[in-house]
């Protein structure tokens, strides 16, 4: 028998989106995750009791501040679109399957 494993839902991909980088963040050491667009971030998900404004995140996920934590970013193939996603302090477990998951929640 198949079962869901999500704990929330939701409509949007956007909030479908943050919800699936809440659960990644869960299960990796990284501080924040951050999905972005041309330069817009579409989502993201900061670890609790961490600060990071969407301005500051989007600067240092495109390594424009000079910071000393570990930035992992790669370009991801989502809904035909090329989205940058970034990790910071850690490497997440699979980026073939955030990819994957990304590109399912947008093409629903």
């Amino acid at each position: 028998m198949v079962t869901d494993r999500r704990k929330r839902r939701a409509l949007s991909p956007v909030l479908a989106t943050e919800h699936y980088l809440e659960a990644e963040l869960e299960r990796c050491d990284a501080t924040a995750l951050f999905l972005l667009d041309d330069g817009e971030v579409v989502a993201s998900m900061v670890r609790d009791g961490e600060r990071f404004d969407r301005e500051g995140a989007l600067r240092l996920a495109m390594g424009v501040t000079p910071d000393d934590r570990d930035l992992y970013a790669h370009v991801l193939d989502v809904a035909g679109k090329s989205m940058l996603f970034a990790s910071i302090g850690a490497r997440v477990r699979s980026v073939r399957a955030v990819e994957r998951s990304i590109d399912r929640i947008f093409k629903a």
